[in-house]
């Protein structure tokens, strides 16, 4: 997950590197590929979540 916020951060960096070099277009792919990051990291987030519930309903003998 850490790896994907890693990702999201360097790419939002190129994103205001390209806008300070009028370079829009490849800024607004940038900024995608940030989004994309970051969603896989929530995505990611979220089934270690589901995970960690499931694991912990069996120690209380829930299923």
């Amino acid at each position: 997950m850490q790896r994907e916020i890693d990702r999201a951060y360097e790419e939002l960096s190129k994103a205001y590197d390209a806008i300070a070099e009028k370079r829009y277009a490849s800024a607004i792919d940038h900024f995608r590929h940030a989004w994309e990051h970051a969603q896989h990291a929530i995505r990611h987030a979220e089934e270690e979540e589901h995970k960690k519930e499931h694991k912990e309903g069996k120690k209380h003998g829930k299923h």
